[in-house]
């Protein structure tokens, strides 16, 4: 006779509820005029608690707080708050004020120097900085400006730089 011995290892998850648990449930059925009550009565016998209230928002204005969208500028605003280099505030608002709904340039690059008063160089500095805010490819003249920029963070310098010679 052959003695085998097995060992079955089973998991099972229970979930008890014990009497306090259970209570401090009950009030999820009750009204909100109960509730109010229970609190109202809590108040009155504890002298430390206090009632603060706070903003009285009705259904609709919570809704229309949760459902507003920031904008695509909004969004870069917040990110060149953040920015923590140094940079011109005038000529970083000046783009990004300036910039259409897709987020591309409105105007070509030597009426922004002549607008600002800047050169070359100082334009492609703040460009530079623009151009690295999220959504990526944001700043762009164009769609394949777009494009380039976005390949320029996503990829390596040196793939980048073999996708502009096959482009030439």
């Amino acid at each position: 006779m052959k003695q085998k011995m097995q060992y079955i290892q089973t998991l099972k998850q229970t979930l008890k509820l014990n009497q306090k648990l259970l209570k401090s449930l009950d009030f999820l059925t009750d009204n909100i005029d109960d509730i109010n009550k229970v609190i109202q009565d809590i108040l009155e016998t504890n002298p430390f608690l206090e009632l603060k209230s706070s903003k009285n928002y009705d259904n609709q204005q919570f809704i229309e707080s949760i459902s507003n969208k920031r904008s695509l500028k909004d969004d870069l605003y917040y990110q060149l708050y953040a920015y923590t280099h140094p940079y011109n505030e005038d000529v970083m608002t000046y783009l990004i004020e300036s910039l259409d709904d897709s987020g591309f340039l409105s105007y070509p690059l030597d009426q922004y120097m002549s607008d600002l008063h800047i050169d070359q160089d100082m334009l492609d500095a703040h460009l530079d900085i623009l151009r690295s805010f999220e959504p990526n490819g944001v700043g762009a003249s164009d769609a394949i400006d777009s494009i380039l920029i976005q390949l320029k963070i996503k990829l390596k310098p040196i793939h980048y730089l073999e996708i502009i010679k096959m482009s030439s």
